[in-house]
């Protein structure tokens, strides 16, 4: 068989991957679950629940045309075929909430997989879905992936426990940071003019609208990779379609296919140059301190201010005999 273009989406043990002599990069969960997945479901839950249960986690969610996913983990010393057991499908079924009219479509145990393969094209030869990458289902982790994207493509493969570290440990930082930013900005404009303080803030007002919109504004065009894949749907759509009847992609199809490709490529990349951006703003942020007034030491800073109430002792007492009437 000959063709213009050959596009590999047969799945993770792909045939076309491995005569183009690529392997996949990444990590294996160690843990394995049990995926059952039903049809013609007329659960009366329409959302994905979550089973905390220490003694066996479960998650389901619902599909599309009535159909519903149910997820249950293997514990330590359970073999696969304890589980798929068709006693043990129904009672776990049955014990979470399936419909128990609906039809059991399929049922199988397998480990999650967080794994990539380093190119997807190869001339005219394309890569896609599971032969491309693999993704565990539970990949909703916001801001930390996208810290795990960055440290993976500087070469790092960090712990999801490092992740959390770092990112509690950037939020106190900031937070710090923007304290004494906010203080030692308060100090400087008070000791040209008190009258000024309420002027300055107004300022640092308008700085933070200002910075925001300037990101607004350049992220376009630091990252232009997110359109073509937010927008791949009908291409992908018109590519299963082909498939599905056994014809060769339009060449507007293919065409548009490396175009996204290409975006998935160059995406991380991209998100990397942003972050390093932003890790720029942080230290500019942070060295603006250094140009303002402030105590470094909380015993200086302490005794600046035993040395504020004093002067205003005095002054209280020469108005007042005592300064009580001067309070009062």
């Amino acid at each position: 068989m000959t063709c213009d273009y050959l596009v590999g989406c047969d799945g993770a043990s792909s045939r076309v991957r491995e005569q183009q002599g690529v392997h996949l990069e990444g990590t294996t969960f160690d843990e394995r679950w049990l995926i059952v997945d039903l049809e013609n479901n007329e659960n009366t839950v329409k959302h994905t629940e979550v089973f905390c249960d220490k003694r066996r986690p479960c998650i389901t969610l619902p599909g599309p045309d009535r159909t519903r996913r149910f997820e249950f983990k293997l514990v330590d010393g359970e073999k696969d075929e304890d589980l798929l057991a068709p006693a043990m499908v129904e009672r776990l079924l049955r014990t979470h909430g399936a419909d128990p009219k609906a039809t059991l479509r399929r049922k199988v145990v397998y480990r999650f997989h967080a794994r990539v393969a380093p190119r997807w094209s190869f001339g005219r030869v394309y890569l896609v879905g599971d032969a491309a990458h693999l993704t565990p289902p539970f990949a909703g982790q916001g801001m930390n992936s996208g810290i795990r994207l960055f440290l993976l493509q500087a070469g790092q493969h960090p712990s999801w426990g490092t992740l959390v570290a770092l990112s509690c440990g950037q939020s106190v930082l900031v937070a710090f940071a923007y304290t004494t930013w906010m203080a030692s900005f308060t100090e400087t404009v008070e000791a040209r003019n008190p009258a000024l303080t309420a002027t300055g803030l107004a300022i640092w007002g308008w700085l933070l609208r200002l910075v925001m919109t300037a990101a607004f504004l350049a992220i376009p065009y630091v990252i232009d990779t997110v359109t073509p894949l937010i927008e791949s749907g009908p291409t992908l759509a018109a590519l299963a379609q082909a498939q599905a009847a056994h014809t060769a992609p339009s060449p507007a199809v293919m065409a548009q296919l490396g175009i996204i490709q290409q975006a998935a490529a160059d995406s991380p990349g991209q998100w990397r140059t942003w972050y390093w951006i932003c890790v720029g703003g942080v230290l500019v942020f942070v060295a603006s301190v250094f140009i303002m007034r402030g105590r470094w030491s909380p015993a200086a800073a302490r005794a600046d201010q035993a040395a504020h109430d004093r002067a205003v002792a005095r002054e209280m007492a020469g108005l007042g005999g005592d300064g009580e009437l001067a309070q009062s």
